[in-house]
């Protein structure tokens, strides 16, 4: 059987196309700041307030072990650094602090001049 004649493009290839082409340009301009799509999202999200890991990697639908290893290379290449952060249990709380990642000390939203969503893996 013939496939039917079509008078207009597809939309699902024309979306898989332009996210290819924005995935590969996005990819190449972050490599010249030394950076991956998905540092460049998880630095957004630090951007915006001081957030612990888990809630940027909730932020940036990643998981704990490729949070934990994006935020080491991030803090290998000097953008981010770990801090503990503070008790919330009050005077005298035996709850000890958990680390957690804050916003970078060199990057800026606006020097790698992309948007944060969506975050690739």
């Amino acid at each position: 059987m013939a496939a039917p004649d079509r008078t207009e493009r597809d939309i699902t290839g024309l979306l898989n196309m332009a996210g290819h082409v924005l995935s590969n340009r996005l990819g190449a301009a972050l490599a010249d700041v030394d950076l991956t799509p998905r540092m460049q999202c998880v630095l957004i999200h630090a951007l915006e307030e001081e957030r612990t890991q888990i809630q940027l990697a909730a932020l940036a639908d990643l998981d704990k072990t490729t949070m934990v290893s994006t935020v080491d290379d991030l803090e290998r290449r000097g953008y981010a650094e770990r801090r503990p952060r503070r008790p919330t249990g009050g005077p005298g709380s035996s709850r000890s602090p958990r680390r957690g990642a804050l916003p970078p000390r060199r990057a800026s939203a606006s020097s790698t001049g992309c948007t944060p969503t969506p975050c690739t893996r």
